[in-house]
């Protein structure tokens, strides 16, 4: 990656309305060993963007208090946040939610960089397998959404090679390839000149992006891995 002006683009960043280098999405329902991803990935990156010239903050749901509009705090954050990295496996596809921020996130990032550019770092948890094979032919299965970016990494194929990958070099390094690709989303943004702008108005699609991909698993059935 080029040199950047950390401090210029942080005066940017700060003035153009973004508070967030990412925000995190991933299914609240999938137990303590994703919300335990969570919480490092959003203490690694939160220490590594202020050398970047970004915001040290990371918006994840568990930072929502109690008696707080949830869906109206979860559009803004999603609106005021760079990117966005989603914690993806077949909990985060059947999740209305996590559909839903994926969708407002593509909506974002086509207003403010173009029809084919991106602000979405998918994060694989978990593989989806087809059921139509046996063994280990079984076929590895992503939705259309996801198989357009690039994801960050497969993470469970990093957990075959180590139980504990949070500590690992591996892990580090998907940390800095995560927050050196934020950084070059932020500074499409400032070529750009795109603000983050009417956050308190901005309101999450009704429709999940995986919509699509769930009607059809359906009729095809998956097996995942245990």
């Amino acid at each position: 990656m080029y040199p950047i002006d950390q401090l210029a683009l942080k005066i940017w960043i700060e003035k153009a309305g973004f508070r967030h280098s990412c925000f995190i999405s991933w299914p609240s329902r999938s137990g303590p060993k994703v919300k335990k991803l969570v919480a490092k990935l959003k203490q690694a990156i939160e220490e590594e963007a202020p050398t970047y010239g970004l915001p040290a903050s990371v918006f994840s749901d568990a930072d929502i208090p109690t008696g707080t509009s949830w869906e109206a705090k979860m559009s803004r954050a999603l609106c005021e946040s760079i990117a966005m990295i989603a914690i993806c496996g077949p909990e985060y596809y059947n999740s209305d939610w996590c559909g839903r921020e994926w969708a407002g996130m593509l909506l974002l990032a086509q207003r403010r960089l173009g029809p084919d550019e991106c602000a979405i770092l998918p994060l694989v948890e978990q593989i989806l397998r087809s059921s139509s094979t046996s063994g280990l032919m079984q076929l590895e299965i992503l939705p259309p959404p996801v198989k357009k970016f690039q994801c960050i990494a497969d993470l469970s194929r990093i957990r075959l090679r180590r139980r504990n990958y949070e500590e690992s070099d591996e892990f580090d390094d998907i940390i800095r390839r995560a927050t050196a690709r934020i950084c070059e989303i932020a500074l499409q943004l400032a070529k750009r000149g795109s603000r983050a702008a009417d956050c308190g108005s901005f309101v999450l699609p009704v429709e999940s992006s995986f919509s699509g991909f769930r009607q059809a698993a359906q009729r095809f059935p998956f097996l995942t891995e245990p």
